[in-house]
């Protein structure tokens, strides 16, 4: 399983770090990097969107499709931190070549974002057996949930002032509702029967 993550998070690494290297060689200009700035984040909540909502899909549409939606859950959430990083290094280029885009930023949005990436750090980390091993059980559910929730309402918040001031990213700002209303529907479902939703 340890191995299956490592070279799952090398080789992710590695196509990305090829392709900008190949594009930005060539085409080094702000606007270009903004396209990988932007596309890095799109595709980073996409694999968060499939991990964080996979098992309430799954409780509600009994098919192949969704058992291997949770079964994959942890190389999406990897895959998720992949995406991500790469997106906060692309920034980091944005800031040290073109634009001074930390300095300009809100400090609350500065904050919220750097909690986040704290929170997916840690659940990558624990996602590998020999650290998840350090956590008790309940613990890890914590760290998990309220962990998805604060990197969701990240998410949600870039992309519905995205969606509702620019008019633009309703796709992703659709997707991350979806996420939504299935992780509640999925809750009040665990709640109707007695049960308690930690996933």
């Amino acid at each position: 399983m340890t191995k299956s993550y490592l070279r799952l998070i090398l080789v992710e690494f590695f196509l990305i770090g090829l392709l900008a290297a190949f594009f930005l060689s060539n085409y080094y200009t702000e606007d270009c990097l903004r396209v990988f700035i932007a596309w890095a984040a799109k595709l980073a909540a996409l694999f968060f969107s499939l991990a964080f909502m996979a098992s309430s899909l799954a409780c509600f549409i009994k098919a192949s499709w969704t058992a291997d939606l949770v079964k994959y859950r942890p190389h999406m959430g990897l895959s998720f931190m992949v995406f991500h990083s790469a997106h906060l290094i692309f920034l980091g280029l944005l800031q040290f070549q073109f634009h001074p885009v930390f300095d300009l930023a809100a400090r609350k949005a500065l904050m919220g974002g750097s909690l986040a990436y704290v929170f997916m750090y840690m659940m990558a980390l624990t996602t590998f057996p020999y650290f998840k091993n350090k956590l008790s059980q309940k613990t890890w559910n914590r760290l998990h949930l309220i962990g998805g929730w604060w990197i969701w309402l990240i998410f949600f918040r870039s992309y519905f002032k995205a969606a509702i001031g620019r008019n633009e990213e309703y796709l992703m700002f659709a997707a991350l509702s979806l996420v939504l209303f299935l992780r509640l529907a999925y809750l009040i479902s665990s709640r109707m029967k007695g049960g308690s939703s930690t996933d």
